[in-house]
């Protein structure tokens, strides 16, 4: 995993592609799509300034197409308050077509 840009409430990060990472048919798993979901909106939320941490409430994961090969994970904060965050995450396989998309709200710990 590798950061590409991270700062005012916006990440972007890619990954290559493991068979680790992969289900049987070579796809990236679902459950390490969540996961990537989750930290690209925290370090999204983290990006806005001094926090003591954060904490997800809600993730809402939607898996529109297999995500194969090398992937970029782009997430961005649509409102952040004094106590909670809500991201907009997109997962876009290397030929930056939409695999999968999560929507995210952050307890803000201060």
């Amino acid at each position: 995993m590798k950061v590409l840009r991270e700062e005012g409430g916006e990440v972007e990060i890619s990954l290559r592609s493991r068979p680790e990472l992969t289900n049987r048919k070579g796809d990236i798993h679902g459950g390490v799509l969540a996961s990537l979901i989750d930290l690209a909106a925290s370090r999204a939320t983290r990006s806005l300034g001094e926090l003591k941490g954060v904490s997800t409430v809600t993730l809402l994961t939607n898996y529109i197409a297999p995500a194969q090969g090398d992937i970029t994970i782009r997430a961005t904060v649509l409102k952040a308050g004094r106590s909670t965050s809500f991201v907009d995450v997109r997962i876009c396989n290397a030929d930056g077509d939409l695999a999968a998309t999560g929507s995210i709200t952050l307890r803000i710990i201060r």
